[in-house]
């Protein structure tokens, strides 16, 4: 497990709708910003794919605005699968949004789903001295490939092999599953068994444009310590 991100995709209609590689508007991305932190606090950096900013840097936020839809990464916000900004769930009327969570250091891997603004799906683990998950409501059908595959206890991962047969999982599959769940949105490339195996450059296959702004840096006394 190598990825970390904080990240939101929000649109209306087709959870699908990312998968067409919409058009950026870059006006309402800084529109969107201004929501989000206030007004004329962030600088224009760049403009780079979501694939390769789904964890920026200190002090910065992607965003991603389109005719339908937004995307959305940070690392100055809570972890968005458990915290889900307000103002986001009314960016669009009855909206789809799949927000990921993924941080290399402990393992965590973690994804919620909303579908016409009420929430459906929520699944996390982190995978550091046992395995601990948080596992809330039923499971989406771009999961069953995984789950047909993966179980678990609270000392890991269990891999069952096509002739049945169950070995214990070092590695920590929580990423694999939120790979998984991503096609839904991003039309992203799988393995024929269902679940994400390819490379790093294959994890988002949906290129689709995000600008990055960058914040005034905080003072430190103004730090807070959530990580």
């Amino acid at each position: 497990m190598g990825w970390k991100a904080n990240s939101i995709l929000i649109c209306a209609d087709d959870p699908a709708y990312f998968s067409s590689r919409p058009e950026i508007d870059h006006a309402k991305a800084k529109a969107l910003l201004d929501h989000l932190v206030g007004p004329n606090k962030g600088t224009f950096e760049a403009t780079t794919s979501f694939s390769d900013s789904v964890w920026p840097e200190p002090n910065c936020w992607a965003i991603g605005a389109y005719e339908k839809g937004y995307a959305i990464s940070t690392r100055e916000r809570n972890n968005f699968v458990v915290d889900v900004p307000r103002q986001v769930l009314k960016l669009i009327p009855n909206p789809y949004v799949l927000c990921i969570g993924l941080h290399s250091v402990s393992n965590y891997a973690g994804f919620a789903y909303y579908e016409k603004g009420k929430w459906v799906r929520r699944f996390a683990s982190t995978q550091v001295d046992g395995l601990e998950v948080v596992e809330e409501g039923e499971k989406l059908p771009e999961e069953q490939a995984f789950w047909d595959r993966f179980s678990y206890t609270n000392e890991g991962w269990i891999e069952c092999d096509a002739a049945g047969a169950k070995r214990r999982s070092d590695c920590a599959m929580g990423e694999d599953l939120v790979f998984a769940v991503c096609k839904k949105f991003l039309g992203m490339l799988v393995e024929e068994d269902g679940f994400y195996e390819g490379n790093d450059e294959e994890m988002f296959s949906s290129v689709f444009a995000v600008d990055v702004f960058r914040l005034p840096k905080k003072p430190w006394w103004k730090f807070s310590w959530t990580g």
